[in-house]
């Protein structure tokens, strides 16, 4: 009985998951077509609330989102699943200067809260699925010169604990972004 249980809460577990990453691939597909439609009212609604103070900051301009989406997603590495949210990690690869590993976040609004730039004019929080990406350094997980380090960083990248990159990109803990440039530094 007991093993059946256990088989029975893994299969949820996986269900899940893929639930989300199923989930998280409509969103953004449609949060890229409400930038190639020029929709502001689903861009407002899909955007996370700290990805639009990024732009309105200046730090990305809106239409360039939708080329980093593109571009970490091609080059993706490590995805991350949680029934709150998905985290995809890629590369943005440069000429002539380094490449950068960004994180991108998909999930509901109350999980994305703590990631990328802050705003005092944050409306309610919402469950309602959104995207986020921070196109800042302090939100990059590695920026890389050649292609020799930057094997090495997607490489280390695969024995960072799930529950570092979470604690960073879900709630904000500093810490834990320290532990995580700790450990790609020192791989």
């Amino acid at each position: 009985m007991t093993g059946s249980r256990t088989r029975l809460v893994l299969l949820t577990l996986l269900l899940a998951g893929c639930g989300a990453e199923h989930h998280a691939d409509q969103v953004l597909t449609a949060y890229r077509s409400a930038l190639q439609h020029n929709d502001l009212a689903a861009y407002t609604r899909i955007a996370a609330p700290n990805l639009r103070a990024s732009v309105d900051a200046g730090d990305i301009k809106q239409e360039d989102t939708f080329f980093l989406l593109d571009a970490v997603l091609k080059q993706r590495i490590r995805t991350i699943t949680t029934r709150h949210a998905v985290i995809y990690l890629g590369w943005e690869k440069h000429t002539g200067r380094a490449n950068t590993l960004w994180p991108i976040l998909v999930g509901d609004g109350t999980a994305l809260r703590h990631f990328g730039a802050r705003t005092t004019n944050l409306p309610p929080e919402t469950t309602d699925w959104q995207v986020s990406m921070a196109y800042s350094p302090e939100w990059a997980v590695a920026h890389v010169d050649n292609p020799n380090e930057q094997a090495r960083v997607t490489t280390a990248l695969q024995h960072i604990d799930e529950a570092l990159l979470t604690a960073w990109l879900l709630e904000g803990n500093d810490d834990a972004r320290n532990a995580i440039q700790t450990q790609l530094a020192h791989s």
